[in-house]
């Protein structure tokens, strides 16, 4: 009994650890100013107050991003003045009205869903 609970409860691990989406605690939406304000592996996404976000590898895809966000294909300013189109992880929303200030919901480019992005009018110059 005890070799098929150990059994089973490393197959629950390796699963947990493989996960079908990032699980857990994540920055992914807060302010930054800079990447080290976000994860570990973070990007900050500069303009109204930063936003921290992930880079994910295929816009559109499940199980790119942490629960509660979607990969999307946007041209941002890092906080290392890089701009370019990136994948990104953003939060998801519904409605404008669940974004933060200075940030607007918007359809992701591929896929179904849609995402807090920064307002046009409100990127750093």
């Amino acid at each position: 009994m005890r070799t098929v609970l150990g059994f089973a409860l490393s197959i629950l691990t390796m699963l947990a650890a493989c996960g079908d989406d990032i699980e857990g605690e994540t920055l992914v939406g807060a302010t930054c100013s800079t990447a080290d304000d976000c994860d570990v592996t973070g990007v900050c996404v500069l303009g109204n107050g930063g936003l921290c976000s992930l880079e994910c590898n295929s816009a559109g895809q499940a199980q790119q991003c942490p629960l509660g966000n979607y990969c999307d294909e946007q041209t941002v300013e890092t906080s290392d003045k890089t701009v370019a189109k990136m994948l990104l992880c953003f939060p998801a929303c519904r409605a404008n009205a669940d974004c933060r200030d200075g940030f607007k919901c918007e359809n992701v480019k591929k896929g179904s869903g849609k995402v807090c992005v920064l307002a046009e009018d409100q990127r750093d110059e």
